[in-house]
């Protein structure tokens, strides 16, 4: 009995712990930039999350292909395992847990795969 409570603390803990990690998203620097610098890095750090990613079939996918969630990063192997399934401007992003869909509702322009990056 222990052991699968046991069992189960790591699994509930591993779960937490992956939507707990920094978004990759926003670089980190020692000095804070400030004027033209900081809107050049706040851009860069923007084009990298949705640059990074493609539409395939309608949905966010990595570079191999595989459906990933544009918060955390982390591939999502379907739809059925998604946390949740949020459509933007046409394109379906399958978001991996519960704290996710609330940062990408609030800046769906970060996240989203920009027009370019549509097949």
């Amino acid at each position: 009995m222990k052991r699968h409570l046991w069992i189960l603390f790591v699994a509930a803990a591993m779960t937490l712990v992956g939507c707990s990690g920094s978004e990759k998203t926003e670089p980190k620097t020692d000095a804070p930039a400030t004027g033209t610098e900081a809107g050049k890095e706040s851009a860069a750090a923007e084009s990298t999350v949705a640059s990074t990613y493609q539409v395939i079939d309608g949905v966010c996918c990595n570079a191999e292909g595989k459906p990933v969630c544009p918060v955390m990063g982390s591939v999502v192997e379907s739809k059925d395992k998604a946390f949740e399934v949020i459509e933007h401007e046409g394109v379906q992003y399958y978001i991996c847990c519960g704290m996710c869909p609330d940062k990408f509702r609030a800046n769906p322009e970060k996240y989203a795969v920009k027009p370019a990056d549509k097949g």
